[in-house]
């Protein structure tokens, strides 16, 4: 991967995607992006006031949806509900024709059974992400959740398939700005591979660490505020898939790959 792109970013798409085949043990669920992404470099985050009111799409059914308030819920308490992060209701989300028509100012959690054809087949679950980039930190301004129920097999009572509350807890800690923890699954939700009978339906003490730290969250300080940004910058459009040996990067059509070390 060449990493010496110098960008100034005003409005960027992040692609999370949750890969898998034929629904094996343990399933990747993998975000791509340079290290001008990671958490470590400049934090994502939303600057918008909390909560934020997430559609869910009707078609999920009432077992489902109680799964996906159960992963909203879950992340408020982690920060000993300083924070409600989501507020929910159910709308009909028209289908979409293409990635770019997300972008909308609704944010979504979509169950599809046609899967946009822009995106590999193995994907369980894409959060895509629009934003701004400043030189301190990237805005959120647009996220959605997107569910392959075209390939895959979701379960809300212990059953086969993939646990919908631990898949969704996981997307929305992409949504709220985390990116991957590599430690282990006791350690973290945001590790970055899924088994297929995984149950992991609350945030670990190191993403509880990170997006407290991430909305600065304390017992007696609440929520510090953010300052306004009025920098100039380059629009372009970015869109990261991540397969199991490599990372596709597109930069405004340029193509970069990106090899794993072993």
């Amino acid at each position: 991967m060449y990493w010496g792109l110098r960008l100034k970013i005003y409005c960027f798409l992040i692609l999370i995607l949750l890969f898998g085949c034929k629904q094996p043990e343990d399933t990747d669920l993998t975000y791509g992006g340079s290290a001008a992404y990671s958490s470590g470099n400049l934090p994502t985050k939303w600057t918008k006031s909390f909560p934020l009111n997430l559609k869910i799409s009707n078609d999920f059914d009432a077992n489902e949806t109680e799964a996906i308030n159960l992963a909203a819920d879950n992340w408020e308490e982690s920060t000993e509900n300083k924070i409600n992060f989501f507020t929910t209701s159910n709308e009909n989300l028209n289908p979409r024709t293409g990635l770019s028509s997300y972008n909308d100012g609704l944010y979504g959690v979509y169950k599809l059974y046609d899967w946009p054809a822009e995106l590999p087949s193995t994907a369980l679950a894409v959060t895509q992400i629009n934003g701004t980039q400043y030189s301190s930190y990237i805005r959120i301004d647009q996220a959605d959740i997107l569910l392959n129920y075209d390939y895959y097999t979701f379960a809300t009572d212990g059953g086969w398939g993939y646990d919908l509350t631990t898949v969704v807890l996981h997307e929305m800690g992409h949504f709220l700005g985390l990116y991957h923890d590599n430690s282990s699954k006791e350690d973290s939700v945001m590790y970055p591979t899924i088994g297929r009978y995984n149950d992991n339906q609350f945030p670990k003490e190191n993403d509880i660490t990170k997006i407290s730290s991430k909305y600065n969250v304390d017992i007696s300080r609440g929520i510090a505020s953010v300052p306004t940004q009025k920098e100039a910058g380059q629009a372009v459009k970015i869109t990261l898939e991540m397969y199991p040996d490599k990372e596709i990067m597109k930069v405004n059509g340029h193509e970069y790959e990106i090899t794993h070390d072993e």
